[in-house]
């Protein structure tokens, strides 16, 4: 700031000076408070408060009229002021890493975000007006203890990274095939029983991944996700895979080990039609020794690099 300030902007730093003599153990504030003063100055898009154990943030953030990236990373928010609904501007937000538990309805304000990031939070609960950010196209959930994903997930059809793992589903909702831009679907360790078959309406996916869930049998809608290169399904319960599964025919990495499967199917054997390398692991199923020894030997002729079955 320059010498001559005017009274806006005394009252800008007057504000910031007092948010942070209001807890002056937390010394990470001065350190935010230069920060704040540097981006308004310089007019900067970005701010990042990333790791500075800040259990509150100014309201004085609302006049960096420019930002479009705020990082709360890394600190001690256990909830956000509904003033964070102001920032609309806002095309990217990070808050992996609070103990935050609730969020403010007025985050459904932030409609040009892009990018959100919830990770490692214990919100147990989305409140239902992120379902009005649709121009997100990365949104992550990963360790947020959900137990349940709303129906209204399937507004953001924008997105194309959707992270759930590490949560407490057991099932999800039919409006996940509204999603057709997706082509990264992260669903490992939950405790999902079934997979809808609107997830066959996901046609842009390139990378699925249900490992470690209690699933039993797979959709026959899976067949449909024909641009699929990475599919990880390992630690479940599966027996047989559906027929439409041979459809896919991109795929370089599948993994199916820690199942019940007594065979697999000799199609998957074969390289992609991409020309890639196709990798597959089998390990630990149900899979008779003379079937083993005949997946083996077609591998072996196909140049499929097959993991050792038991």
């Amino acid at each position: 700031m320059s010498k001559s300030a005017s009274p806006v902007q005394d009252n800008f730093l007057a504000g910031l000076q007092s948010w942070v003599d209001s807890a002056p153990h937390e010394l990470g504030r001065t350190e935010a408070m230069r920060r704040i003063i540097e981006a308004k100055d310089t007019n900067s898009e970005e701010l990042s408060l990333q790791s500075l154990r800040l259990s509150s943030i100014p309201a004085q953030i609302m006049d960096l009229t420019a930002l479009t990236d705020l990082d709360l990373s890394y600190n001690r928010l256990t909830t956000l002021p509904a003033w964070i609904g102001n920032l609309t501007a806002l095309t990217r937000l990070n808050l992996k890493l609070n103990p935050l538990t609730t969020l403010p309805a007025d985050i459904g304000n932030l409609t040009a975000l892009t990018s959100l990031n919830l990770e490692l939070n214990e919100l147990t609960t989305l409140p239902a007006e992120i379902g009005n950010l649709t121009a997100l196209t990365h949104l992550n959930l990963d360790y947020v203890r959900l137990t349940t994903l709303p129906a209204w997930i399937g507004n953001l059809t924008a997105l194309q990274v959707l992270i759930l793992s590490n949560n407490r589903l057991t099932a999800l909702p039919e409006e996940i095939g509204n999603l057709t831009a997706l082509t990264d679907l992260v669903l490992s360790h939950n405790r999902l029983i079934t997979v809808p078959e609107r997830i066959g309406n996901l046609t842009a996916l390139t990378d699925l991944n249900l490992i470690n869930n209690q699933l039993t049998i797979l959709p026959a809608g899976i067949g449909n996700l024909t641009d699929l290169q990475v599919l990880l399904i390992s630690d479940n319960l599966l027996t047989a895979l559906p027929a439409g599964i041979e459809n896919l025919t991109y795929l370089t990495d599948l993994d199916f080990s820690d199942n019940q499967l007594t065979t697999f199917p000799d199609s998957l054997l074969n390289p992609p039609i991409s020309g890639s390398y196709r990798t597959i692991s089998i390990y630990n199923n149900l899979i008779p020794p003379d079937e083993e020894a005949r997946l083996i030997q077609i591998a072996e002729e196909t140049g499929v690099e097959l993991d050792n079955i038991k």
